[in-house]
């Protein structure tokens, strides 16, 4: 990594302060109480260091690179803290951290308009509130071997920072490659063929299926679910390597990512076949309705999700004395009662739907109300011709992508046939 040294002009303005004033390394870094407090050189490349001059760094003080023209800065490990304003506005794209950084203070990162990458190698780092304030849409790159509760929990952290949901979190692998040519990470066995795994510049995969032709999934099939591509105007160019054109759920995960109300599970994944939990569709749930009344989701609670619950109960989602097992894996009725109940307008377009018609749900099913509100709404049909719904089956992240787009679209919703 390139470092400029000094000029011998500033290095002779420099000497003349009064000795109370620090003096630059021989990198620019200027240096107080193991704090590095400005840097006055013009390198691209910035390095900053774990120890300048003998002393050892531990912090980033306040607007110490505030307005940097460097586009590439790295942050060595040993420091610690990255203070207020530390780099307010400045121009770097690219951002590394390093595995000591334990805390990142209010507007440290604020205004940094140009930054798209951050590569967080520590991802328990905890970001203050306004921390990347002003910023764009951003990608952070983490350890492969995040565990999923980990990286919820760093989402919700990142998108507290931000105060918005422009950014995104992917996976670093460590790939060898195999005598086929796929591509193996040595630390997590993840595998990638570069040629399969490249997105479709267009068009549907032939999948043998006559024009109109389609299938009956747990609640994902239905009339609008045969013309791929008709969703958000990605035909073509699938967010998801998981998640293909021809799948009947392609418009759904498109278009709950795209308003922002499901999230990938990162590496540029889905997990369409994924059981979903209750805690994960309780915030699915809190993010449609706060979507759909234009409200605000307060922070707060130990975990990830509990904001979510609070807002939940809060705005009626979730009624006095209903308790859940949050952590469980999600039941249909559970995902009904949610789902149903975050809808604010109740557009019934099977306003006609008894309770009879549907064979395996009666008065002594769970959240049976909830349930008979789905099919009047449109959102969920069954999954078959007698319009099964299997209320104590798991739910399949996918369904759940389909059953809240139909409650946040209801263009999206499928009609069933009278009498």
């Amino acid at each position: 990594m390139k470092r400029f040294i000094v000029t011998a002009m500033l290095a002779a303005i420099l000497a003349a302060q009064p000795v109370f004033c620090s003096m630059a390394d021989e990198y620019g870094f200027m240096a107080e109480k193991g704090e590095i407090i400005s840097y006055v050189g013009t390198d691209e490349y910035i390095l900053v260091p774990a120890e300048s001059d003998g002393q050892k760094i531990t912090a980033i003080g306040e607007k110490a690179f505030a307005e940097q023209k460097a586009y590439d800065i790295q942050i060595e490990s040993g420091i610690k803290s990255i203070k207020k304003d530390a780099f307010r506005g400045a121009e770097m794209s690219t951002l590394t951290l390093s595995d000591t950084i334990e805390s990142v203070a209010d507007g440290a990162f604020a205004e940094c308009k140009n930054l798209s990458n951050v590569t967080l190698v520590n991802y328990e780092t905890r970001f203050e509130k306004g921390a990347l304030a002003k910023t764009g849409n951003i990608v952070f790159w983490v350890n492969c071997e995040i565990s999923w509760a980990e990286e919820q929990r760093l989402l919700d952290n990142l998108v507290e920072a931000k105060g918005d949901e422009n950014l995104q979190i992917e996976k670093l692998h460590d790939y060898d490659i195999d005598p086929n040519g796929t591509y193996i990470c040595t630390v997590c066995g993840h595998k990638y063929d570069p040629v399969t795994d490249v997105l479709r510049e267009g068009g549907a995969l032939d999948d043998g299926r006559e024009p109109g032709e389609i299938d009956m999934p747990m609640d994902g099939g239905g009339p609008d679910a045969s013309e791929w591509g008709t969703g958000d105007g990605k035909w073509g160019e699938p967010t998801f390597s998981d998640v293909t054109a021809d799948a009947w759920y392609f418009d759904y995960v498109e278009t709950a990512v795209e308003q922002g109300i499901l999230n990938g599970k990162g590496d540029g994944l889905f997990a369409p076949d994924d059981n979903i939990t209750v805690a994960e569709v309780i915030k699915i749930a809190a993010c449609a309705h706060a979507n759909l009344t234009g409200a605000t989701i307060a922070d707060g609670g130990e975990n990830w999700y509990d904001k979510y619950v609070d807002y939940a109960k809060t705005s009626g989602i979730i009624e006095n004395g209903v308790d859940f097992n949050y952590t469980d894996p999600a039941t249909r009725a559970e995902i009904a009662y949610l789902f149903a109940r975050a809808d604010v307008d109740k557009q019934f377009i099977n306003p006609d739907v008894p309770l009879t018609d549907i064979p395996d749900v009666d008065e002594s099913t769970p959240y049976y109300n909830e349930i008979l509100s789905m099919y009047r709404l449109g959102a969920a049909v069954g999954s078959d011709e007698m319009l099964t719904f299997h209320p104590y089956d798991n739910v399949k992240r996918s369904e759940a992508a389909a059953m809240v787009v139909r409650i946040m679209n209801p263009e999206y919703r499928v009609g069933l046939a009278k009498g």
